[in-house]
């Protein structure tokens, strides 16, 4: 988001250093008036002193143009956090996410899907460790509906054969809408980690990778990278458990 590094920028100045910097502005465009008021003469001593008047009167042009274009400066930076903070403390209208996942090619085929026809997998955002743990969130899941599948890739420079995923996660149903509704968009900043419960993959797939990028009103993001690790979250060989891949948060707001 392009309000983001002004923001940033913006929040690591004291105040006083920011009063000090629009104010500069304002002493820039004073000092240029008085420059050019004392330069201007209904008679020179000699063309010396016309020279030295024409300059003072030059120099004071662009010490007026100077504070005009801090003080401009100042004004487009203010203005541009000021609708930063608007839109951030502005209500979640709309949330989705894409998933890539790089995971290392095996025999073992795609899993057909199971429960709701609709979905082959979900998605939850997890404030903690602990939260993550207990399978919590404040926030309703995400759910994908389909997955598309690559061949092999390269990944990271690993020379083993792999395969890679992408899923598109949207929100789901009128619980989901209703309680986006009630969160700002700043609370996305709370997240730490994603969980991700995939119907498809097999039992001991190796992930070697991937990220996760969370979408908020269509211009806030917020990734999570995924790390590799193995499944060590079924419980048993049925289908009916789905593998879990966590992600955490890598780069935020």
């Amino acid at each position: 988001m392009i309000g983001a590094s002004v923001s940033s920028y913006l929040s690591s100045l004291t105040e006083a250093w920011i009063i000090t910097f629009a104010a500069a502005g304002g002493v820039f465009v004073f000092v240029g008036l008085l420059l050019e008021k004392f330069s201007e003469k209904k008679w020179y001593k000699n063309t010396n002193h016309f020279r030295c008047c024409e300059f003072r009167k030059s120099l004071g042009e662009w010490f007026v143009l100077g504070g005009v274009f801090v003080e401009i400066a100042v004004a487009v930076l203010f203005a541009i956090n000021d609708w930063e903070m608007e839109i951030w403390n502005g209500k979640i209208s709309e949330i989705s996410a894409q998933a890539f996942i790089v995971v290392k090619d095996s025999d073992a085929a795609d899993l057909d899907s199971w429960g709701s026809p609709s979905m082959v997998a979900s998605l939850i955002l997890c404030e903690s460790e602990l939260e993550s743990s207990m399978d919590a969130s404040t926030f309703p899941p995400l759910s994908a509906a389909t997955f598309s599948k690559m061949g092999t890739v390269l990944f990271g420079g690993n020379t083993n054969k792999t395969k890679a995923y992408s899923l598109a996660f949207q929100s789901q149903g009128y619980e989901a809408i209703t309680s986006q509704n009630e969160k700002s968009v700043k609370e996305i900043s709370k997240f730490k980690i994603v969980r991700l419960y995939l119907k498809f993959l097999p039992k001991n797939s190796e992930i070697m990778g991937g990220n996760v990028n969370i979408v908020v009103n269509g211009n806030i993001r917020k990734s999570f990278q995924i790390f590799s690790q193995i499944d060590t979250n079924a419980m048993d060989g049925t289908k009916g458990f789905p593998y879990i891949v966590i992600a955490t948060n890598s780069i935020s707001r």
